[in-house]
């Protein structure tokens, strides 16, 4: 009996097909972004989450703990980070001052400076995301009725102004949810703020390449990216 000869470069081939094939489903998956907001009498919670490649790829951020102390803001952090079955996870303290965020503001007017048309590329990298969740409930109360209509009408404002805002760069693809309860007996504030964004992994990945293309128009972009982030 005779075996078969495979056709020569038959490896190259199942190399090829293999790397066309995993393109494909890189490419159909997607990246999604949750994101939520709870801030209710003095209390706060800010939470993020990642998840890609079908929940291999996880990462989240919660924040329970927000203070005001002097001038500056203190939080407490817990993040953690896993890939299929490895996972890492650590917490800490921060505190944010006027100092702080003027550096980062100098950081970022750095790094669009090194950039080739940034605003450009940021505006075509949205356009790829949709929002496919919405919610925006606020109850506020002042004790005075005039002053809590009026609030109230500042609070509805703002959210829906930003949703507008939102809706010119990305897509909603479901019916966002925003609402604004009067309390006119009472002093309260209390605001839920939920947003589930989906990016395709292979339009972030191309939104990627495009970024590295402006960064390289620019001379020393490279280099002021690296060392800014680095910094940070």
């Amino acid at each position: 009996m005779k075996l078969r000869m495979l056709p020569e470069g038959w490896i190259g081939w199942m190399a090829a097909g293999l790397f066309v094939v995993l393109a494909v489903v890189l490419g159909r998956s997607s990246i999604l972004f949750t994101s939520e907001f709870v801030r209710k009498n003095e209390n706060d919670h800010f939470r993020i989450q990642l998840r890609a490649l079908g929940g291999l790829l996880r990462y989240r951020l919660e924040i329970p703990i927000v203070r005001f102390v002097g001038d500056s803001v203190e939080f407490k952090h817990e993040k953690s980070n896993s890939f299929a079955v490895g996972q890492t996870s650590n917490e800490g303290r921060h505190r944010v001052g006027a100092e702080t965020v003027m550096r980062k503001i100098e950081q970022a007017r750095l790094l669009l400076r090194y950039t080739d048309h940034f605003t450009s590329w940021l505006r075509r990298a949205l356009s790829y995301v949709r929002i496919t969740d919405w919610r925006w409930d606020t109850s506020v109360g002042t004790g005075d009725a005039a002053w809590t209509a009026i609030t109230t009408g500042m609070i509805w404002s703002a959210q829906t102004g930003l949703l507008g805002l939102l809706s010119q760069f990305t897509r909603l693809s479901a019916p966002p949810r925003t609402t604004v309860q009067p309390l006119y007996n009472q002093t309260y504030f209390s605001t839920e703020w939920r947003c589930i964004a989906e990016i395709s992994l292979g339009k972030a990945m191309f939104a990627g390449l495009q970024l590295l293309v402006r960064i390289r128009k620019v001379k020393g972009g490279f280099s002021v990216w690296q060392n800014t982030l680095f910094k940070a």
